[in-house]
């Protein structure tokens, strides 16, 4: 983790933001075991269009939509 300083001239940590195609963003990243478990599913994710948006994206393979999508359909909102 990184150390900056913030606007009052405090030190504070800054925590490393991981995000993916599978899950978004990823929360508790400063926990070794999630941090783990993210970088299997990255290990494990291969190149895919998404059947909602078709972009490329990187997913586990038994998915076929990204996240930005289902968090979309989520919201209720159609895509």
């Amino acid at each position: 983790m990184d150390s900056t300083t913030n606007n009052a001239g405090k030190d504070r940590t800054m925590i490393e933001e991981y995000r993916d195609d599978n899950f978004g963003c990823w929360h508790d990243t400063d926990e070794e075991e999630v941090r783990e478990f993210y970088h299997n599913v990255q290990s494990r994710s291969v190149w895919k269009i998404c059947s909602i948006c078709d972009e490329k994206v990187k997913l586990l393979p038994l998915y076929d939509k990204c996240n930005s999508c289902m968090d979309k359909m989520e919201r209720g909102q159609f895509i």
